[in-house]
């Protein structure tokens, strides 16, 4: 009898002091871990940050490296492109002066008008113009420098390779009709004896056996590039004066935000101050041409002292340049003691909760041990029955919660799809919205700067809309802005979108598309309106502007531009089109 009394004293006291006990361990034990965990996290730290701040950089440059290397690797393409389209614009302008005139004007008189008009076209500070002759080799539109040569052949000349140039251009006329090739020749105002390599464009111009050529030096196009390229590199963002700079294998610095005083210098010949401790490492990365992270000392450009920054430098692929970017280890420490405290308040934060809840553990435990001892004495057996009830009616409980929960989640998204489809689409045309066509053009601009994929804006609306609307009433007038968006619609691509932009006007993005398809896309689009019955008097038209989005534009001026495009087509008799080359914007 004493055994059994002593096996339910045990039994009764014994939860009262285990679990306690218990949980008083779990909380030691735990501070302990957090302890532990805080001093190897403080060990690590400044290691971690440093690691981190040169993948930043690291991952800058070679982000950096890749733009040079594009930018650069599309110099000689754009060189083609550009030359052609200055000799296709005054080939234009020449056809259309023919056109004009040839039956009213004298051949003489004519030429003399195209020549004239021709003329003023130059690029380059004069470097690069327009140049006419005929197939005999006679000069009817020359440069400033060479204009004493007009109405003379220079069949017989030869760059300083040898080649005789003018018979390569005329035999590539007469076969072909056009095409390119590189040749030497000398600049305007430089010495005359010295000739630079240039690529040329000639095109025959179908009368009088003319051609017309054009030519850009190569070493201008690359100066032109990397001025274009210095600059965009030169506004990316930067933080913790982390900027790039940049040199070349020669030793000059192209770029350097931090001390712009540099710029232009020669680090093998510079008297700089800043230059003289790691010229040597400079040197020898020049020329080994390797990448590596490099320490150094420089001046601070808040705190104005000396102190040591760690770079990464690299030079990049196909090109003589040399960039690198880096930060100062006086800012990771600054970082470190932010970071130092921030942990400490973190582990003083954790361990007052730890402190709390353990503490309220403890005294929950003390009551559940009690209520456990009084009732593994007197209700054992129900006491584990109603344990079991319990469990079963909360799952029950949970099981119907869940399916609450899942019916209102499926609410909630039938919800979602027509509020985005309420913000985003035309209640009248069914078609975009301005709202969703500003996050649309936002979306390109961004992509055209990151990638550089052009694109084209397409504005047009509906001509004498207000006398439809004041003949035929607003209902008719509703009607025709649904038919012409669903028949805009129905002959985009797959990749073209089309919002109304208000009222009776509308917007067309056209992804990867220049400005000559996009022109071709809108024609079919303004024929399609003229040609559909929209059961009134007269046909209904459209007129429009379009427009390829460039370097320097933004949302703001791409829009502007269409708009103004948009209204000269109106102020020609409407129902036209209107592109970025029609008018000056």
């Amino acid at each position: 009898m004493r055994t059994k009394s002593n096996i339910f004293s045990i039994l009764i006291l014994g939860p009262v002091f285990i679990i306690p006990t218990l949980v008083v361990f779990l909380l030691v034990s735990s501070f302990q871990t957090e302890e532990r965990h805080f001093k190897k996290s403080l060990q690590t730290l400044e290691m971690t940050i440093i690691e981190k701040n040169k993948k930043r950089i690291l991952e800058k440059v070679n982000s950096t490296s890749d733009l040079i290397s594009y930018e650069k690797s599309l110099i000689e393409q754009e060189l083609h492109e550009r030359i052609k389209q200055r000799v296709d614009d005054a080939k234009k302008i020449a056809l259309n002066l023919y056109t004009q005139y040839h039956t009213s004007l004298s051949q003489q008189q004519l030429k003399r008008i195209i020549v004239d008009a021709i003329r003023p076209l130059v690029w380059n500070n004069g470097e690069s113009f327009i140049w006419i002759l005929d197939f005999n080799g006679v000069f009817y539109l020359a440069p400033d420098y060479l204009r004493h040569l007009e109405g003379h052949s220079i069949i017989d000349f030869k760059d300083a390779t040898g080649r005789e140039i003018i018979k390569e251009e005329i035999a590539l006329c007469r076969s072909t009709g056009e095409g390119f090739l590189w040749d030497t020749f000398t600049k305007p105002e430089q010495d005359p004896n010295r000739q630079y390599e240039q690529l040329a464009y000639v095109t025959a111009f179908g009368h009088y056996d003319w051609y017309f050529g054009s030519g850009e030096y190569l070493d201008t196009a690359i100066k032109k590039t990397d001025r274009m390229l210095l600059k965009k590199i030169s506004t990316i963002s930067s933080q913790n004066n982390e900027h790039i700079f940049i040199m070349n294998h020669q030793g000059d610095i192209l770029l350097h935000p931090l001390d712009p005083s540099l710029e232009g210098q020669n680090i093998h010949v510079s008297k700089h101050p800043h230059l003289a401790e790691f010229l040597p490492l400079f040197k020898a990365l020049l020329k080994e041409k390797r990448e590596e992270f490099i320490s150094y000392e420089w001046q601070h450009p808040v705190s104005k002292e000396f102190e040591q920054k760690i770079s990464y430098l690299k030079p990049t692929a196909d090109t003589d340049w040399l960039i690198g970017a880096g930060f100062f280890k006086s800012d990771v420490s600054e970082l470190i003691e932010t970071e130092k405290k921030r942990l400490a308040i973190i582990k003083h934060k954790s361990r007052k909760e730890m402190l709390f809840f353990g503490l309220l553990l403890v005294l929950i435990s003390l009551i559940v041990s009690l209520i456990i001892s009084r009732w593994i004495r007197k209700q054992f057996i129900i006491y584990e029955d109603r344990i079991q009830t319990s469990t079963t009616a909360l799952k029950k409980l949970n099981e119907s919660l869940e399916d609450k929960v899942k019916e209102r989640t499926l609410e909630l998204e039938e919800a979602n799809v027509l509020l985005e489809k309420l913000a985003t689409i035309d209640g009248l045309t069914q078609v975009y919205n301005r709202y969703f066509f500003m996050q649309k053009i936002q979306e390109e601009v961004k992509r055209f700067y990151r990638y550089h994929s052009t694109f084209s804006l397409i504005m047009f609306d509906l001509d004498y809309f207000k006398h439809i609307n004041d003949s035929y009433g607003h209902q008719k007038g509703d009607e025709i802005l649904v038919t012409i968006s669903r028949l805009i619609a129905n002959t985009l691509r797959e990749t073209d979108t089309l919002f109304r932009f208000g009222g009776e006007e509308f917007m067309v993005i056209l992804p990867e598309t220049a400005l000559d398809k996009a022109y071709e896309i809108a024609d079919r689009m303004r024929r399609l309106v003229e040609e559909n019955d929209f059961g009134l008097e007269s046909p209904t038209t459209i007129s429009m502007g379009v427009v390829e989005f460039q370097d320097g534009d933004s949302v703001d001026s791409i829009i502007s531009k269409a708009d103004t495009l948009l209204y000269h087509s109106k102020d020609e008799g409407r129902n036209n089109i209107s592109k970025m080359a029609d008018k000056e914007l």
